[in-house]
């Protein structure tokens, strides 16, 4: 099916946690959390992510996934605590090839949300929602090398390690990050138990 007649939802639940797309007025939320998690955050999100300078830029940021959400580009889902109702995290779904198709996965906590499984609970949620409503035939996580937390996340959910890429990028200190690979196909997500 065509990406752009699929039907889906824009936000999931767990036991913990409320997923969702953002919407409008999100960027003062998403600027605030950046602010603070900058460092926290350095290795794992894109520059223009880290480099957002205020509100307005943030809101620009998440208008911008609003659209590539419409246009079946990108899924990004900000995950809100429903006990303490703060933000935790995100979820970030896009189609590397539609054909197949394969989808990539990443996924972050905030920096006072780790260490509590909530981020496992989002990548069940997640994966569900990539299976389910998106009709994967394999979902891919890549990690940098030295983030043993994004490996522990990957490989609780049931991903197959599938490589390593020796130093593939370069940190702004210039050392070098290699980066780890992992996958699941839909058999192993069946496997799982999941249908």
């Amino acid at each position: 099916m065509h990406p752009l007649l699929l039907h889906i939802p824009t936000s999931l639940e767990t036991e913990r946690l409320h997923l969702r797309a953002y919407r409008e007025g999100d960027g003062r939320e998403y600027f605030a959390m950046i602010r603070k998690n900058r460092e926290h955050l350095a290795h794992v999100m894109p520059d223009f992510v880290l480099g957002l300078k205020d509100e307005e830029e943030a809101e620009i940021l998440i208008r911008h996934w609003m659209a590539d959400w419409a246009a079946r580009n990108r899924f990004c889902l900000g995950m809100w605590e429903k006990e303490e109702g703060g933000f935790a995290g995100e979820i970030y779904i896009q189609a590397m090839d539609w054909e197949v198709p394969v989808i990539e996965l990443g996924y972050y906590a905030e920096v006072d949300h780790q260490g509590r499984g909530l981020v496992s609970e989002a990548v069940g949620a997640a994966l569900d929602f990539i299976f389910g409503h998106l009709g994967a035939h394999k979902v891919c996580v890549t990690c940098d090398n030295a983030n043993v937390k994004s490996h522990r996340v990957a490989e609780r959910c049931g991903f197959v390690e599938e490589g390593l890429l020796r130093d593939q990028k370069r940190r702004p200190d210039g050392t070098f990050i290699s980066s780890k690979f992992y996958g699941m196909l839909r058999g192993d997500y069946e496997a799982l138990g999941k249908t």
